[in-house]
């Protein structure tokens, strides 16, 4: 029964456009904020060099992470729900740019 909610769940963020699918194909021009394929290097329409992140590599770099499997996790859990790893609570976000 969760398994089938979890893939609800996944059809409608991506059928919205959200989803992790769709954020690692897109990157984010820090110039004009032009979303771009996350294969290219420049922006199409100011013609600035892309940041090499994706927009899922900034989420996951504000969200806590599961440190074995890079599962996103809610500021609730103790454990992964994908592999069962206890979750350190006191590991910092890191934001790269």
């Amino acid at each position: 029964m969760k398994k089938m909610d979890n893939v609800r769940r996944r059809n409608a963020l991506f059928h919205f456009g959200f989803g992790t699918d769709v954020m690692k194909n897109i990157k984010i021009c820090e110039k004009c904020s032009h979303p771009e394929s996350s294969m290219k290097t420049f922006c199409t329409k100011c013609g600035s060099r892309l940041p090499k992140n994706n927009l899922y590599d900034f989420y996951k770099a504000q969200h806590k992470n599961c440190q074995k499997c890079g599962t996103v996790l809610s500021d609730s859990m103790d454990y992964c729900p994908r592999c069962g790893t206890k979750v350190n609570n006191n590991v910092p976000l890191m934001i790269e740019k």
